[in-house]
């Protein structure tokens, strides 16, 4: 059996898809990346940077495949993609030919000006929103915004830029930042091992079931340990002892490269280093030992203490509550940072200010979902403005610009997952309650999951669409289990829910027992704008608690 892998190109794996000959088994998971993760995965083929090998399978096989998602329907099961079916889909959604949801895309005006392709340059958006503002190529030429399929293919390339401009020097421009930043979105070649189409059953499932469990990586943790120990700093021991004496650590499920970016953060802000430009892991390896040594008590505690606030005042009870756990390090700072300038006084405790500050953050963040991509970036930037805001008595500008979008509730839990998580624990910090056991959420944090309140299956024989964000509540996971699968009506019927329990999560008795999905969808999506525009405007006015 041939392991040395070889290079598919990946205008050849699009077209694969395209012709119905790339097949997932029916036994693999569905398709469950996030925009922010295919705009990621963007970045690493637009740079040349490897994104790992898929194992593929010659077919046809004697078991059931399905097309990826969103593809064409198959003619012929030439090949199956046993692992990588994640990274194959994810570049079929922004490189393909095919109807999605989001779109991706450039903004060659902001990437000129930066000089080098980072995060935040390939970004994603709804596609009914880009179409309103990007009706066609001239208007997106006109402001040098250009999708992905259009930088990857050489005609298309050509006719957005002719469209862009009429000066050679600008093209010329435009064509070598395309070429030297995001040239791997036209040339980029996936190393591919291809297993023999007469390999046993019980080989293939030998070498499925031990891909899906192992596969540890050398990763930048790993590194840093090596790197620190011969400064007599154990980074592993040191990071075991303070989980052992911070046991919110492994209820958010906290890791030691969580406190190494907020070292690095510091480090940022400190000004100190020309080597550490913010907290991605290229920034953490450059960070020194002994400065690792010096701030990683107070990495440990500014951490501990941001996980404090959030639970305490902002509802977020467990880990599938937090919005973003990069969101947390701007937040550490604005606690138990110094002041632009006066980086080497830090507070024990923060102050009621700082709390204050930070709480009003939390909520506006969550809100505008800023962390759902871009997120290393972002988090530099809330940092300073925190910093700002806390010497000159100013608001940060997510504070002053955020606003609800009262269509993002109605759409769908994937795109939305982290106004989902804000506007719950927002629910959750205001008294929500398991509808049937009637214990306050916030006091039953290790047990909770979202739950379906219309099920999948019952709103698509109906027509409608099954996974809006308004349709998901939070239960205790027991109560989760019962209510899985049953209509409204049939969980009242069963359990005899109480009217004042479930109208704490924002939800009126009436339209369960009726299931009258209409009706709740409407009330429900009014009662949580109010909700959060309640919320918004006491953001704004700086009031001292906002409970």
């Amino acid at each position: 059996m041939k392991q040395v892998p070889d290079l598919l190109p990946i205008r050849d794996m699009l077209d694969l898809v395209e012709e119905g000959k790339l097949a997932i088994p029916e036994f693999q998971r569905p398709f469950v990346w996030r925009p922010p993760q295919v705009a990621d995965l963007l970045v690493s083929v637009a740079r040349r940077w490897p994104i790992g090998t898929l194992l593929l399978l010659e077919g046809p096989q004697d078991f059931a495949v399905r097309p990826l998602a969103e593809a064409p329907e198959l003619t012929e099961a030439k090949l199956l993609v046993l692992d990588g079916q994640q990274r194959a889909t994810a570049l079929y959604r922004a490189l393909g030919h095919h109807v999605a949801d989001e779109v991706y895309f450039v903004d060659f005006n902001v990437l000129l000006q930066d000089g080098e392709l980072s995060d935040e340059h390939i970004q994603v958006r709804r596609k009914s929103t880009f179409l309103r503002q990007f009706p066609d190529m001239a208007n997106r030429a006109r402001s040098g915004v250009a999708l992905v399929h259009e930088v990857a293919d050489l005609n298309r390339w050509h006719e957005w830029i002719t469209q862009e401009t009429q000066d050679q020097s600008r093209t010329g421009e435009l064509s070598a930042i395309r070429n030297d930043q995001l040239g791997g979105l036209t040339d980029y070649s996936i190393p591919s091992v291809r297993l023999e189409r007469s390999i046993g059953f019980d080989a293939l499932a030998k070498i499925f079931e031990t891909i899906n469990r192992t596969g540890i990586r050398l990763a930048t943790f790993d590194l840093m340990v090596a790197r620190m120990y011969p400064r007599d700093f154990d980074l592993r021991g040191e990071w075991e002892a303070a989980g052992d004496a911070n046991p919110l650590f492994s209820q958010y499920e906290v890791d030691g490269m969580d406190i190494l970016r907020l070292i690095a953060l510091r480090e940022f802000l400190r000004g100190s280093s020309r080597r550490v430009k913010g907290i991605r892991q290229g920034d953490v390896l450059q960070l020194d030992a002994e400065v690792v040594k010096a701030d990683w008590p107070w990495a440990v505690k500014a951490y501990a203490i941001a996980l404090d606030l959030v639970r305490d005042r902002c509802g977020v009870v467990n880990a599938a509550l937090l919005p973003s756990s990069t969101m947390l390090l701007p937040i550490a700072v604005a606690l138990l940072g110094p002041a632009v300038g006066d980086l080497e006084e830090v507070p024990d405790e923060p102050s009621e200010d700082r709390a204050d500050l930070a709480e009003r953050f939390f909520w506006a963040a969550g809100i505008a979902q800023t962390y759902a991509q871009g997120a290393n970036t972002r988090a530099v930037r809330d940092a300073r403005e925190l910093q700002v805001a806390l010497g000159e008595e100013s608001l940060p500008e997510v504070i002053q610009r955020v606003e609800v979008d009262a269509s993002a509730l109605q759409d769908d839990r994937r795109r939305n997952e982290s106004l989902l998580r804000t506007a719950t624990a927002l629910l959750v910090r205001d008294g929500a309650c398991d509808w049937l056991t009637g214990a306050r959420l916030e006091d039953v944090p290790d047990a909770l999951e979202f739950v379906q309140i219309f099920p999948r299956d019952w709103l698509r024989a109906r027509g409608n669409a099954a996974d809006g964000l308004v349709n998901w509540s939070l239960q205790q996971k027991e109560t989760a289990k019962l209510f899985r699968g049953l209509a409204p009506s049939g969980i009242d019927e069963k359990y005899s829910l109480d009217e004042a329990t479930v109208a704490t999560q924002l939800v009126r008795l009436r339209d369960l027992e009726a299931d009258d999905w209409g009706s709740l969808l409407d009330f429900r999506v009014k009662e949580l704008r109010n909700h959060l525009e309640e919320l918004v405007s006491s953001l704004r006015a700086g009031t001292p608690s906002l409970r």
